[in-house]
């Protein structure tokens, strides 16, 4: 409803003038009583938007109790058609001029004939019509309209029939008001490449919910766990400890710990790093091994997103990236799964436009808090069907190059559903069918000229194959290659056509190490400019028992890291760059080596390098103190950093962690 107000609104704003009249033509003394249907064709101008009829104006030589109604009738061969509105007159029917206005208006085509039907409801001589002999229309009218010369009637009993033409020579007298609609203005290259870069966002926007939120319909309940910038962090309470000893197996070597009950560690990270792959969840019901199906498991999550996304439409180009932390929890028992999710984002994209002569650029920046509720209901047959809503507002900026800047309110919907269902293993080989549709809406509802107003939408259909198999290479040693393929269609004004993602790597896993490869792209799409892919690698060698000897870690990275095995349905696969903002090639390695000065204690010297791109250097040597019993932890490092737009920066640092 309010959608449907705020486009009537500027309809009804708009100033009714005479269209065309001959009700100022000289009366012939002729008039006809109301004891018959009468019709009055008049014929429209040539505006190609058409135009809206509001009022007509008839004037009465005399008049008793209203016996009849009148309408705009469309015109069938040549006779009165179908009704396309009934005009009610305004206050009491008098002798002499009376209106009788079209609430909403009457839509007219343009060069083409209505007519004007007063239809009587009763045999009325007393009531009657001033006609005219004169076949001319009055000054002041539109162009192109016309009033017929003559009139036409048929008895005021017949609903169907023959019409007649009057006898006695003449034309009803009457004025038509209303005014000429107007074309919706066409665009300009810069408010399409708004719209177009306000769609992108959206499309992002739809693509990391449904891959966050798909990430929840697990069968399993998740158990507590902590991810920062990809580091595990194990929430265990330091209690569970006290009976097993306490904390002699953990390896507090400042980088990783993943030995069992183990609960803190220490290093730094940028905002990016944060984003790339930080999640958390938290069990706030009972376990799943409790045993108890009638028992609902309720659990707390978050996690950080951060993607990119561009496209080069005709004319137009477009590259941004998109930031955003979630915070949701959810509830599964059974068959079901259902939650309420939050988020809250940022994104600035660049977009350049050449419209011929008009050439530009510019800048859009959003901000973007959403509230999703989300839920799955397993069948019979083992068939999951999958459901997200969503809604959001924020803020919407535009930067055009050299102007000023613009901000508006910004307001997002979107709606998503899903199937998924798990298919007969083939040669050891689990497979899985998957299949989502989703749709979103931006709107910028208020603010200055060139983004007020601007609304873009965008849907995407999706269907997937997903394919894995796990090999026992040795005991405790596992190897499991996986693919995952599907085509999608995408729709509505931004990212449009189809195409073909892929995804596929492998894992190893062996006791202390563990290794993945991941490889994603956009293998084809029908838009030219689209492209969207990322890999990565990350090894790690475990130390030995209570975190002693030697220790490795290595995690290179390409593009944007794959988050987790339902990255092939998010939409954050960008392209390597150079350009420093989080997308290029990036190194990160540390070597250590721990042993124990006393026993409950230990000491780990180590040293640390991060490579980003081809200019950005950093290398940290210090060394890390851990009394694991007392959890207390310490670590003493000096760093040197280097980039190549500002001079090399030194730092020492002491860092002090106390569990509790």
């Amino acid at each position: 409803m309010a959608a449907f107000l705020a486009l009537a609104a500027p309809a009804q704003a708009q100033t009714s003038i005479t269209l065309v009249s001959n009700a100022g033509q000289t009366n012939n003394g002729a008039t006809v009583g109301l004891h018959n249907d009468y019709v009055s064709g008049f014929t429209t101008g040539g505006n190609a938007a058409g135009y809206t009829l509001t009022r007509v104006d008839i004037p009465f030589n005399a008049v008793a109790s209203p016996t009849f109604s009148v309408s705009i009738r469309s015109s069938s061969g040549g006779n009165p058609g179908s009704s396309l509105g009934t005009l009610t007159i305004s206050g009491t029917l008098t002798a002499g001029t009376n209106t009788f206005t079209a609430s909403g208006g009457i839509a007219l085509a343009a060069n083409t004939t209505y007519f004007l039907m007063i239809d009587a409801t009763a045999a009325d001589s007393f009531t009657n019509l001033k006609l005219t002999k004169s076949n001319a229309e009055d000054s002041g009218g539109a162009a192109g309209w016309s009033i017929a010369d003559s009139v036409r009637w048929r008895s005021y009993s017949a609903t169907s029939g023959s019409w007649s033409t009057l006898s006695n020579d003449g034309a009803l007298r009457f004025a038509v008001h209303g005014y000429a609609k107007k074309l919706p203005p066409r665009a300009s290259p810069e408010a399409r490449a708004l719209k177009k870069t306000l769609a992108a966002v959206a499309s992002r926007t739809m693509a990391s919910a449904l891959g966050h939120i798909n990430a929840r319909f697990g069968d399993a309940a998740p158990s507590g766990s902590l991810t920062l910038a990809g580091r595990p962090v194990n929430l265990a309470a330091r209690d569970a400890h006290a009976t097993h000893g306490a904390y002699d197996n953990c390896p507090l070597d400042g980088f990783e710990q993943d030995a069992p009950g183990c609960g803190g560690w220490s290093r730094s990270f940028g905002t990016d790093d944060l984003l790339h792959g930080s999640a958390f969840s938290l069990a706030l019901g009972a376990a799943e091994e409790s045993g108890d199906p009638g028992t609902s498991r309720w659990s707390v999550w978050g996690r950080g997103d951060y993607g990119f996304f561009e496209g080069s439409p005709r004319g137009l180009r477009y590259d941004g990236k998109a930031r955003t932390g979630w915070l949701g929890i959810d509830a599964r028992q059974g068959r079901w799964v259902a939650g309420l999710a939050l988020s809250h984002g940022v994104s600035e994209a660049d977009y350049g436009y050449d419209g011929g002569e008009d050439f530009g650029r510019g800048r859009l920046e959003t901000t973007l808090t959403a509230l999703y509720p989300y839920g799955r209901w397993t069948l019979d047959d083992g068939l999951e069907i999958r459901g997200v809503l969503g809604a959001g507002t924020g803020e919407a900026r535009h930067k055009p190059a050299g102007g000023a800047r613009e901000t508006g309110d910004l307001g997002m919907r979107m709606a998503s559903a899903g199937i998924r269902k798990a298919l007969p293993p083939l040669e050891g080989i689990d497979l899985a069918a998957r299949a989502d549709a989703g749709t979103v809406h931006m709107e910028v509802d208020d603010g200055p000229e060139t983004i007020g107003g601007v609304s873009a939408d965008s849907w995407r259909l999706r269907l997937g194959l997903e394919a894995s198999r796990r090999f026992e290479l040795e005991e405790a040693v596992t190897m499991t290659p996986f693919v995952e393929a599907a085509a999608r269609r995408d729709g509505g004004d931004g990212l449009a056509g189809t195409g073909l993602e892929v995804a596929g790597g492998v894992r190893y896993s062996a006791p202390g190490v563990e290794i993945e490869a991941r490889g994603r792209m956009l293998a084809a799409h029908s838009e030219n400019g689209a492209r969207e892919h990322g890999m990565s690698l990350t090894a790690r060698v475990g130390p030995g028992a209570e975190g002693r000897g030697f220790s490795l870690s290595l995690a290179p990275r390409w593009g944007a890291p794959p988050s987790g095995a339902k990255a092939l349905w998010r939409n954050e696969m960008p392209q390597p760059s150079a350009t420093g903002t989080g997308n290029e090639a990036a190194m990160n390695a540390r070597i250590g080596y721990g042993f124990a000065p006393a026993s409950g204690r230990l000491l780990t010297p180590f040293a640390e390098t991060g490579l980003v791109g081809n200019e950005n250097r950093r290398l940290r040597l210090g060394t890390r103190f851990d009394a694991p019993r007392m959890g207390l932890g310490a670590e003493l490092s000096g760093e040197r950093r280097q980039s190549a737009d500002a001079a090399p920066g030194h730092a020492f640092r002491l860092d002090l962690t106390l569990r509790f």
